[in-house]
């Protein structure tokens, strides 16, 4: 066995071990029952109670050392117990902050289904909004979103009949890129360079299923195949708008992939980038959201990602300029951007999504 091959098949048993590891820890955890759990300063707070739907990742450890640090007060919930509407309509808070999981179709289904009845139904008040997480984790959607609000992305197929995909794959020019529908950072996503292997991949989406890299050995995906066009050596941009902060950084491409690398290239944006997203994110009402940005060796703009969550990169700070950290908000009035120097993206980000779902409590 190759180095290169052991490389590949420790990786692949991380990917089935970790999401194992994750679950065990959070629902083996102390107190697992004692719900809701309140946690509220010392300290007198001047602002309402949130709630923090926990993350099987934790994920939601942003959104506790935001409140920390602002001292708002806040309560843990719980979405996997049975009796979750019940725990959500007693915990007294007065908005929501959620980090859905999707650490398996199994969980990401679940946050879904419960945070669109919390939000629709309940009448809860909740950041990101329903709508920017309907999109989060799922390729598909994105795709669809793209389209269906004429947002130029690389032109993408999408089948759930196999003989009218396998019709394509006779007829198409190749490489081809091939996507699972859930799976972050590059997970379930491969590049078809022959005919050959996106035949194989098909039968396998059609036949016995394909795991989605980074969940469950059991966690497949089957009856339907997503091709996208290739383009070749782009240049790809990270843009993040959080209310009405903006940041962004080059992706460090590893290998075929940016997403996953960690990596961050800080230099000045170009206002013109700036300005796609935030005419996009002004139109759709989009407040917490990063969009992947492609640009081609023709300088043509390509959307290939929307998230309303995102992780962390290995640097920590979401924009500096001249070795600064800041963030660039736009003037309307005089129609220019400008940059404001400073700590702003705290906690992933998370303290900036707090102060946000307070302003949007405060105007009810």
């Amino acid at each position: 066995m190759t180095t290169k091959e052991l490389k590949k098949n420790i990786f692949k048993l991380l990917t089935h071990l970790a999401p194992l590891y994750a679950y065990n820890k959070f629902w083996n955890r102390k107190g697992t029952f004692e719900y809701p759990k309140r946690i509220i300063h010392q300290e007198q707070s001047r602002f309402p109670l949130l709630g923090i739907i926990e993350e099987q990742r934790n994920f939601h450890y942003f959104y506790i050392a935001a409140c920390e640090e602002m001292n708002v007060p806040y309560i843990l919930i719980d979405l996997t117990k049975s009796n979750w509407i019940d725990i959500v309509k007693q915990s007294g808070c007065k908005g929501i902050l959620v980090w859905p999981s999707a650490s398996s179709t199994v969980i990401k289904n679940m946050f879904d289904e419960r945070i669109k009845v919390i939000n629709e139904d309940l009448g809860f008040t909740i950041f990101p909004s329903y709508n920017e997480m309907w999109v989060w984790e799922s390729k598909r959607r994105m795709h669809y979103w793209f389209e269906a609000n004429n947002i130029k992305h690389p032109q993408g197929w999408i089948f759930y009949d196999y003989n009218e995909a396998r019709a394509f794959l006779e007829h198409s020019s190749f490489p081809l890129v091939f996507k699972t529908n859930h799976g972050d950072s590059s997970q379930g996503v491969k590049i078809l360079r022959k005919k050959a292997h996106a035949l194989k991949i098909l039968n396998n989406c059609f036949g016995a299923g394909v795991n989605m890299g980074a969940g469950f050995a059991k966690d497949l995906e089957w009856g339907s195949i997503f091709f996208q066009e290739f383009i070749e050596n782009p240049i790809e941009w990270r843009i993040i708008r959080i209310g009405d902060s903006y940041f962004g950084y080059q992706k460090v491409r590893r290998g075929d992939f940016a997403s996953g690398s960690g990596d961050a290239v800080f230099t000045d944006i170009p206002f013109h980038i700036l300005s796609y997203v935030r005419d996009i994110t002004d139109k759709h009402n989009l407040k917490s959201i990063s969009f992947d940005v492609l640009i081609d060796n023709d300088n043509n703009f390509y959307m290939i990602e929307i998230q309303s969550l995102f992780g962390d990169t290995k640097t920590k700070r979401k924009l500096l300029i001249d070795g600064e950290p800041g963030r660039y908000k736009y003037d309307y009035e005089k129609e220019n951007w400008f940059f404001e120097k400073g700590i702003f993206d705290q906690n992933n980000c998370g303290n900036l999504r707090v102060a946000y779902l307070l302003e949007q409590i405060n105007k009810k």
